[in-house]
């Protein structure tokens, strides 16, 4: 789908945004501005905050609240002296303190984002020949994520449809252990996306049915890998280099062969050949499957 492709060009070219100058009107509490700052705590000039010319967007929280209040209004050319409370700038961790400050307004300002051509390309990104080499690296890479997660979807129904098979009982400890790895990597992903665990706990109905469906979950991941090691050993399956190289890719798709040495090192590398293994295990699941395809 080629608007996918437009859509992650228009997402590079908004990383390199321009500030232009637009018709004077009093600074509004979304405006962009152009401003001098002169500005001291207790007479003594605070270097980092002065500038003859820098480009400033309120409501982002680069500045505090009472300096934008202060700021808010001003008109092109007008110059303003006001304090401010601001955070300590040699102790972050210390109490706020006031800033003296004198402010002119240079300019109102609008951010435009590039057109994306051969020339800003040439000046911008000069690893690509141009807009075409760039749009066709751009939609590989779209290809490539695409096909992966077709891939995981593929082996993953696949190793649904073989734990059915799964016959025999699992110890409780299997299941206690994977529910707290589950629980662990739920928490994370939960902080990365800045929601609170109990909150989560109780959109899902309470903590009665978030351990039930935990449980449900611990005993499927469980079933999965031990027909995965069921049929690496029937089968007669090798692991290779590849293999651990492609399962530490999984864990970590930056930086594969840093979670390989940072595992081995660590006397872990019993838990890496073990994902590798169930990794070859898989592979060849589908390699070997009947699988039929709609559409």
């Amino acid at each position: 789908d080629e608007s996918l492709v437009d859509q992650q060009l228009a997402q590079m070219t908004q990383s390199f945004p321009e500030f232009v100058a637009v018709d004077p009107h009093p600074v509004g509490e979304n405006d962009t501005c152009f401003i001098s700052l002169e500005a001291s705590v207790e007479g003594k000039r605070i270097d980092n905050l002065c500038t003859d010319g820098r480009t400033l967007s309120l409501g982002q929280g680069y500045m505090p609240s009472s300096f934008e209040e202060q700021v808010c209004g001003m008109d092109v050319g007008e110059t303003k002296t006001f304090t401010f409370e601001g955070p300590n700038m040699d102790d972050f961790n210390g109490p706020e303190q006031t800033y003296e400050c004198t402010v002119t307004i240079l300019e109102i300002q609008e951010e435009r984002y590039p057109e994306l051509t051969d020339e800003w390309i040439a000046e911008s990104m000069p690893m690509y020949k141009g807009v075409d080499d760039l749009r066709a690296s751009v939609r590989s890479n779209i290809e490539q994520q695409a096909r992966h997660q077709y891939d995981l979807q593929v082996a993953s129904i696949a190793q649904t449809k073989l734990a059915e098979r799964f016959e025999g009982s699992i110890p409780n400890e299997a299941y206690e252990t994977t529910s707290q790895m589950i629980t662990q990597t739920l928490r994370a992903q939960l902080a990365q996306q800045g929601m609170d665990f109990k909150e989560f706990v109780e959109q899902q109905g309470g903590e009665q049915n978030f351990n039930m469906g935990l449980m449900m979950q611990a005993r499927q991941t469980l079933r999965c890998d031990y027909s995965l090691d069921s049929l690496f050993a029937h089968a007669g399956l090798e692991i290779t280099d590849e293999d651990i190289v492609e399962a530490c890719r999984e864990l970590n798709p930056q930086n594969p062969y840093g979670v390989r040495k940072d595992m081995e090192e660590s006397g872990r590398g019993f838990a890496l050949r073990e994902v590798a293994q169930r990794y070859a295990a898989s592979k060849y699941l589908v390699a070997n499957a009947r699988i039929s395809y709609s559409d």
